[in-house]
């Protein structure tokens, strides 16, 4: 209980007064003072229900003696806390960094612009750019260029991006520039945040002879990888995939991508794809179109197949029982591109997938009909 008095003089002037209407709040458990409970541990903080409870009352009032001068208790502070501005979507940023207003409809057309507002690590994302009047668009991101131009006047210009497994940063700053008819370029510029994604850990015991290769093949397990890098390191300019893509094969996903492997107790590379069941000799099918740009025989790999799908993705086969296809052909959705095995570096026969976005291995899984 508070009482505010304008005056101090009622302490002075009323003595009896005074005592008496302080014994009465003291009886009443008012008297501003109480017991220190036990400790308990910590203090545990709650929000307050606005009930009180109430004390045990004193049989006898205690005598108290009247203060020379009432001391008011001063009134807590609290601290106002505003909660955080909620960020605006990454389309709307990048319209306001454009110079557009982002609350309004864009003048153009048929206007489209799609970009994730957080992307992850070891993720593909798509994201889209489109109007009536636009001739071309500069895609900008980690280093690499995308080159896009429409199909036909307004419709969106498309392309596929990704967070390597292994990114440290919080964020990627992502561009494209604009090239209408009219002459004008514009420049559309965020920041995308990038989100940790956490992969399960794989532990295996297999015959050493599949964790540690022989001396002699070392050359040939670096020029393998040199084969793969280079194959996967072209930027076809036409865009011949769509998504989602074909699920390849039937059978249940054995082992998802990004698994930290851990054989005999030594950890090795994460899972670079995704791995699929099947028998020996089962057709396997493309994701999409696209053309055949390598063929061959690895070592940790087996036969293996990449096909090129245009603006930088690439599928790879791995332990192929079969080839179906050769280096140059043209392929469409769903073409057999060969059939499961158990070539290269494995204990049993079946599809290991790869995907590929502007030279990265990320889990293809995320743009699969799966």
């Amino acid at each position: 209980m508070r009482i505010i008095n304008k005056s101090n003089d009622i302490f002075r002037s009323y003595p009896v007064l005074t005592v008496l209407l302080l014994t009465v709040l003291v009886g009443a458990g008012c008297a501003g003072k109480s017991e220190p409970g036990p400790e308990v541990g910590p203090p545990v903080r709650a929000e307050s229900s606005g009930v009180a409870e109430s004390a045990p009352q004193p049989t006898t009032p205690p005598q108290v003696e009247p203060p020379a001068e009432p001391q008011q208790q001063a009134k807590p502070r609290t601290a106002k806390t505003s909660p955080p501005a909620a960020r605006p979507p990454a389309a709307q940023r990048m319209l306001s960094h454009a110079g557009r207003d982002p609350g309004q409809p864009q003048p153009e057309s048929g206007f489209t612009l799609q970009v994730p507002d957080r992307v992850w690590t070891g993720q593909p994302f798509p994201v889209a750019f489109g109007a009536s009047g636009l001739q071309k668009l500069a895609v900008y991101w980690r280093g690499k260029t995308l080159t896009l131009t429409p199909e036909k006047d307004g419709e969106a210009c498309r392309a596929l991006l990704a967070v390597p497994l292994t990114e440290k940063a919080a964020s990627i700053p992502l561009t494209m520039n604009a090239y209408w008819a009219d002459g004008k370029v514009e420049e559309y510029k965020t920041n995308l945040a990038v989100a940790k994604k956490a992969y399960p850990v794989q532990r295996l015991k297999v015959a050493q002879k599949y964790v540690t290769p022989p001396p002699a093949v070392l050359e040939k397990i670096k020029r393998d990888r040199a084969e793969i890098r280079a194959a996967i390191s072209k930027v076809t300019p036409v865009r011949y995939w769509s998504l989602p893509m074909l699920r390849p094969v039937p059978g249940v996903v054995t082992s998802l991508y990004g698994l930290r492997r851990v054989f005999n107790g030594e950890e090795r590379n994460p899972h670079k794809g995704v791995d699929f069941d099947g028998k020996e000799g089962d057709p396997i099918a493309a994701l999409d179109r696209g053309v055949v740009v390598l063929v061959a025989d690895h070592y940790y790999s087996g036969n293996i197949v990449v096909v090129d799908h245009g603006l930088g993705v690439y599928s790879l086969y791995l332990h192929l029982s079969a080839f179906n296809v050769k280096v140059g052909q043209r392929i469409e959705r769903g073409d057999t591109v060969g059939f499961i095995g158990s070539t290269g570096r494995v204990t049993g026969p079946h599809l290991h997938l790869s995907f590929a976005v502007l030279g990265e291995m990320v889990n293809g899984a995320a743009c699969i009909d799966m």
